[in-house]
């Protein structure tokens, strides 16, 4: 019954902002008791004889509906863990991460954390201003990432972005659109090669009206994606505040985006200070463009309530 009403709550989502926050949060368990449940009901039905056309039916609802669900779940996603490689070369390890440094007083730690991850880019969303000292005086994270860009904040809309880089970024222009100035795009020159970065931070789904803007900025960012104009592998990092079933991810796997986390790998991001198997997956590292993930993790952050994600990234051009 439950995988059920996650499939209408699946065809109401695009629609409905409480189908969507209830398809995500509770599709999971929906899918594991539809499919733990359907295959119950199947073994009985083939031993039973009486009501063995009722059992059998409603074991191939239950697993239809299951099926489904996994489908648009983990539709364009590694199922399994990446293998573990090292050694290879012309990689690119990128970090999402939401700082969400106001009033917090671990900003130093944060951001020695930063400077001692190894990450040749790091996307920053919900920075505190002493930031910006440290970038601009000798110091470790200075010393990390001589290189940074940012995206201002949107007054009364998302809060701005910092990316730091190894190499150097140049800002690029976002076509224009409705909410396309939400969405950074930026071109690092790395060792590996020349890709684009781009990072968007979706609203939070608190209200109806911040769960419509946010998709808004979500169908935004799929719209520069598929303009065709950013020229080689793509990088996107983000907070979606929605998790994989939501439709913000639906929207960004249409413009031929993948979301770095395997199906496999349990744990979130948020909130950080929970076990991991109860973390809601909203931050993520998406790659288009012929970009591949060879591997993704996540790490606790001090001061934060997101645990951020580390995907390294192969830079394969697929044009």
């Amino acid at each position: 019954m439950g995988s059920v009403v996650a499939v209408a709550m699946l065809l109401l989502s695009p629609r409905w902002w409480i189908a969507d926050v209830a398809l995500q949060v509770l599709a999971p368990a929906w899918l594991a008791i539809g499919g733990v449940g359907g295959a119950v009901l199947m073994a009985m039905g083939c031993v039973k004889r009486r009501r063995r056309v009722v059992v059998l039916a409603s074991a191939v609802v239950a697993l239809g509906a299951s099926l489904w669900l996994a489908a648009v779940g983990w539709h364009g996603r590694r199922l399994l863990p990446y293998p573990s490689v090292n050694g290879e070369a012309g990689l690119v390890t990128v970090i999402q991460l939401n700082l969400n440094a106001r009033g917090s007083d671990r900003q130093p730690e944060a951001l020695a954390a930063i400077a001692a991850s190894g990450a040749d880019v790091v996307v920053i969303t919900e920075f505190g201003s002493l930031i910006w000292s440290e970038l601009r005086t000798p110091n470790a994270l200075s010393a990390a990432y001589p290189h940074f860009s940012y995206r201002d904040w949107v007054p009364n809309s998302v809060p701005g972005c910092l990316v730091l880089s190894k190499w150097p970024i140049e800002r690029l222009e976002v076509p224009h659109g409705p909410d396309h100035e939400q969405v950074y795009l930026g071109r690092i020159d790395a060792a590996a090669g020349a890709f684009v970065v781009a990072q968007i931070a979706p609203h939070s789904p608190r209200s109806a009206a911040r769960w419509s803007r946010g998709n808004e900025l979500a169908r935004a960012a799929a719209s520069v994606m598929k303009a065709g104009d950013l020229d080689g592998p793509v990088v996107l990092a983000c907070d979606l505040n929605s998790t994989p079933m939501g439709v913000r991810s639906r929207v960004l796997r249409s413009a031929g985006l993948a979301p770095g986390k395997p199906v496999w790998v349990v744990g979130g991001t948020w909130p950080a200070g929970i076990a991991g198997i109860a973390r809601l997956r909203l931050d993520d590292v998406w790659v288009g463009g012929g970009a591949e993930v060879t591997a993704w993790r996540t790490a606790a952050v001090p001061g934060s309530d997101h645990r951020w994600v580390e995907a390294r990234i192969r830079l394969v051009d697929d044009r």
